[in-house]
């Protein structure tokens, strides 16, 4: 997971990736820390480009990192990436300390191997009125 302080450095052009595989039919994650218990009401992935963005994940909370529940609504299968900024609503905010990207099935590179990359991630805070 080398390089995963480059997903919160304002810099969607320095990309995170997950080592490489051979099948898309890997697990690979990701996780958000947010200093202490915050109210988060969705979040945002950059993707680099529209290679290697998860195929299936669910985005998860947790208050320790060892237990962690799916957030309601927020699984994905054969998701669809077009490059852009992709916003995840949750439709109800969830109090966690850690939100976390569980992928299930990877995204392919322009050379045919398999990957988790992310050029940011970003929590939407409700009731504090600013992004983590």
């Amino acid at each position: 997971m080398a390089g995963a302080r480059k997903l919160t450095d304002n810099n969607p052009s320095t990309n995170w990736s997950s080592v490489q595989h051979g099948s898309e039919a890997e697990t690979e994650w990701i996780v958000l820390g947010l200093g202490d218990q915050k109210m988060v009401g969705g979040i945002s992935l950059t993707p680099r480009a529209n290679l290697s963005f998860p195929k299936d994940f669910s985005i998860q909370s947790s208050e320790d990192t060892v237990n962690w529940k799916d957030i309601p609504n927020q699984t994905y299968s054969n998701y669809i990436n077009n490059g852009s900024v992709q916003t995840f609503n949750f439709g109800s905010s969830v109090k966690a300390r850690y939100i976390r990207v569980l992928v299930t099935k990877l995204g392919k590179d322009d050379m045919g191997n398999y990957y988790f990359q992310l050029g940011e991630i970003k929590a939407t805070l409700t009731g504090a009125g600013a992004n983590w």
